[in-house]
C-alpha cells in the first residue's frame, strides 16, 4: 500500500529581514496574511515591511504571502488576540531590525527590558523622519501650486491660440523670451514667413548654412514637412553674390 505523503505549509514572515517560520515558533506569535481585498491598507503594509517592489504582486501570490505579530503594535490587535481590520506594521527601520534578532536557525526575540537604548534610539529616528517627511511634503505642496499655475498659463495659451486671439507680436515676444540668436531667427523664420517674405541677412545665413551642410535634407524639409524656406535655387543666387575676396 502506497502512503499519500502531504505537503506540510508553513508560514514564513516576509517582512524585511525577518524570515521567521512558524514551525521555529513557541512563544505564540501569529502569522497574517495581506489585506488584499483592501487594497490602500495592503500597499501600506508592503510599504511598512520594506517589500515596495511587491506592489505589482497579484493578489492571488500576495495571499499567500505573512507578517508575522511581531511587527504589529499591541494596540493593533483585540484582547482576544485577533489582528484588527485596520491594522498596519510598523514602519521598516533599520534600528527596529536590530531589536530582532532572527536568523535561520533562531527565533529568539530580544526582549524590551535589555533593549532601552535602542528604543530610543528608534524613537528619535522616526523623530527625524517626521521632520523629513513634513520638509519634503511642504516643497512638494509648493511645486504642486506652481505646477497648476503653469497648467493655467499654458491652458488659456492654448485658447488664445485656438480662438485666434493671440496676435504675432504675443508670440513672438514670448518666443523672444525664450531662445534668441539663430536659434530665435530659425523660428520666427519658420511660423511667420511666407512665400513672398523677404528674408533678412540672418535668416539667409541659416538657409545657405543648411542648405551647404546637406542639400537633399534641405529640400526634403521644404517640400516634405513644409518648413518655410527659400527655394535652393534662391539659395544658390545668395551664395552666387558672396565677394570671396
Amino acid at each position: 500500500m502506497q502512503h499519500e505523503s502531504k505537503k506540510t505549509h508553513y508560514k514564513k514572515c516576509e517582512f524585511r529581514n525577518c524570515g521567521l517560520v512558524n514551525r521555529r515558533v513557541t512563544n505564540g506569535t501569529s502569522f497574517h496574511s495581506f489585506p488584499v481585498n483592501d487594497p490602500d491598507r495592503c500597499i501600506t503594509w508592503l510599504i511598512n515591511s520594506g517589500l515596495d517592489d511587491w506592489v505589482e504582486m497579484s493578489n492571488t501570490e500576495l495571499q499567500r504571502k505573512y507578517i508575522c505579530s511581531r511587527h504589529f503594535s499591541k494596540s493593533c490587535f483585540h484582547a482576544s488576540g485577533r489582528l484588527k481590520k485596520n491594522a498596519v506594521p510598523n514602519i521598516y527601520d533599520v534600528i527596529y531590525d536590530n531589536l530582532l534578532v532572527t536568523t535561520a536557525n533562531t527565533d529568539l526575540e530580544v526582549e524590551a527590558s535589555s533593549s532601552c537604548k535602542g528604543h530610543y534610539e528608534l524613537e528619535q529616528r522616526l523623530a527625524e523622519l517626521e521632520g523629513k517627511l513634513k520638509q519634503e511634503k511642504a516643497k512638494s505642496d509648493i511645486l504642486r501650486l506652481k505646477l497648476r499655475a503653469k497648467c493655467r498659463v499654458i491652458n488659456r495659451l492654448q485658447e488664445k491660440i485656438t480662438s485666434g486671439t493671440l496676435n504675432d507680436t504675443c508670440l513672438k515676444k514670448a518666443i523672444a523670451k525664450k531662445v534668441n540668436g539663430f536659434v530665435l531667427a530659425f523660428i520666427l523664420m519658420l511660423l511667420f514667413k511666407t512665400k513672398k517674405s523677404v528674408f533678412s541677412p540672418t535668416e539667409k545665413q541659416i538657409c545657405m548654412t543648411m542648405h551647404y551642410t546637406s542639400p537633399l535634407l534641405y529640400s526634403k524639409l521644404r517640400d516634405s514637412f513644409g518648413f518655410h524656406l527659400p527655394s535652393p535655387a534662391s539659395v544658390i543666387r545668395w551664395f552666387d553674390k558672396i565677394d570671396v575676396e
